[in-house]
């Protein structure tokens, strides 16, 4: 068996060192610079994805605050609707009612004046029955103004 030597110690030694280095050089720069960018890169994109999801759930709550805006608006609007729509029913009851109860009054102006028509015709064939019947009484004829005379006091003592 051979023996170590020294000097193969110190060549194995410089050897291992150098080979250190060019390994070194060679790939654990590239390799560690490698790395770092593929680090960096995801953490870029993890950065841009955070960004984008703090994007997202903000143009969501942004959509949810427009709908909760729009369905108020619709309600508000319903309401109004509704509101307006029961105003003008109210408007055309009141407006039927206003006509009925001039139709009902003119109906009643109207029975009144028949009523009085009648009236004034019944007075003047009661008045010439009754000129007649005191004309048979008398067994005379009656002047008008006697007739007229007759007349008005009897329906005075008709009215008291």
């Amino acid at each position: 068996m051979e023996g170590l030597y020294p000097s193969d110690i110190l060549i194995n030694i410089v050897n291992i060192v150098i080979l250190f280095v060019l390994l070194r050089a060679i790939l654990y720069k590239p390799v560690s610079k490698f790395l770092r960018e593929r680090r960096e890169k995801i953490e870029k994109q993890l950065a841009e994805a955070s960004q984008s999801k703090a994007e997202a759930e903000a143009l969501r709550e942004q959509y949810e605050k427009r709908l909760k805006e729009a369905e108020e608006e619709a309600r508000a609007l319903v309401r109004r609707r509704q509101l307006e729509a029961d105003r003008q029913a109210e408007a055309i009851i009141s407006e039927a009612r206003q006509k009925a109860d001039a139709m009902l009054e003119e109906a009643r102006a109207r029975i009144a004046a028949e009523e009085e028509r009648a009236l004034k015709k019944a007075r003047a064939e009661i008045a010439v029955m009754a000129a007649q019947l005191a004309a048979q009484i008398l067994q005379r004829e009656i002047s008008a103004a006697d007739n007229d005379t007759i007349v008005s006091s009897f329906f005075s003592d008709e009215t008291r």
